[in-house]
């Protein structure tokens, strides 16, 4: 950026101008360049209290290693180290609860047999997904990017990979859109440059989950995306902040 200064007297007042010339033209990967990302320290959320679908008890196991059972409970399903409170805990499902997986699969055609096996492999996928978070924690990161003043920013996001990658390019999109309304030229943009992805809770089926809660991705257009932005925050009341 470029600056200048002029001054002139206008009868008895001393006038200084301040001009600033800047490129017009910016190139996208400046953009996904400057995009940062963070540790997300406002999320105090489990991932089960924070998605849907993960639904369970973790029972404490008491002293056990002199106890006639100690090796079966060890090899047990859902028998973990929990690092966060430093002790053993099995952790347990609802009776039957498999998140509708039986009768989804059923009403579309599966055999009783077939059912069953999805069920089953839905509740396992689950209790093995809760117990390396209990075995070995979370993060939860926040992809955000400031570049000439336009902004944009998401986080809750549990997956590194997703939040430096994906959500980078979506971050960078957000940012150049808002650009590009400024008056600027955004070169060197992805093929269609104006669609943006979100992820958003739905229901999702699967072979090797059957049905469950989960995040997807949803393409909407960048008007869109900012359109749904605003009403998220004036739902919460922070639009005029």
């Amino acid at each position: 950026m470029k600056r200048s200064t002029h001054r002139h007297r206008d009868e008895d007042t001393l006038v200084t101008v301040t001009v600033e010339s800047d490129s017009a033209i910016i190139d996208f990967d400046d953009i996904r360049e400057s995009i940062k990302v963070e540790y997300d320290e406002t999320m105090s959320e489990t991932p089960w209290e924070h998605c849907d679908g993960w639904e369970h008890t973790a029972e404490t196991v008491k002293s056990h290693r002199y106890e006639p059972y100690a090796d079966e409970l060890e090899k047990s399903e859902g028998y973990v180290w929990n690092e966060g409170d430093r002790e053993y805990v099995v952790i347990k499902l609802a009776d039957g609860e498999d998140w509708g997986t039986y009768k989804y699969a059923r009403a579309r055609g599966a055999s009783r047999g077939v059912a069953r096996e999805l069920s089953a492999s839905s509740r396992k996928r689950t209790i093995e997904q809760l117990s390396k978070w209990y075995r070995n924690g979370w993060e939860w990161w926040v992809t955000l990017g400031e570049f000439k003043g336009a902004r944009g920013s998401f986080g809750g996001i549990d997956d590194l990979d997703y939040a430096n990658g994906d959500m980078r390019n979506e971050i960078a999109e957000e940012i150049a859109s808002q650009l590009e309304d400024e008056g600027y030229t955004i070169v060197g943009r992805p093929v269609e440059p104006r669609k943006l992805t979100a992820r958003r809770l739905t229901t999702a089926v699967s072979q090797e989950r059957g049905v469950h809660v989960d995040m997807y991705p949803r393409s909407m257009a960048a008007d869109e995306w900012r359109a749904e932005w605003k009403r998220n925050l004036n739902s919460q009341n922070w639009g005029d902040c």
